[in-house]
């Protein structure tokens, strides 16, 4: 449970930051003059962070599940932690 609040917390934490400066950074993007690398700046920064978020909701839900089995994917994930 401990590790799963580690691995998902910060993750959280960023994608609650850019959505709280959303606002603003759609408005800062209004008045820049690159637009266009700023705002390929911006869909890959939201791309990245909601893949790493998803992939923190992956690891907690296999990790989870691999508790519970023997399969050998759950071993090897198992003892790569170790």
């Amino acid at each position: 449970m401990l590790y799963s609040l580690a691995v998902m917390l910060p993750s959280l934490a960023f994608v609650g930051f850019l959505a709280w400066q959303a606002r603003r950074s759609f408005r800062r993007l209004s008045y820049g003059r690159s637009h266009v690398v700023v705002v390929a700046y911006y869909a890959l920064l939201w791309a990245v962070a909601v893949l790493n978020l998803l992939w923190c909701f992956l690891q907690v839900r296999i990790g989870t599940l691999c508790c519970l089995s023997l399969s050998p994917v759950c071993l090897v994930m198992k003892l790569s932690v170790l």
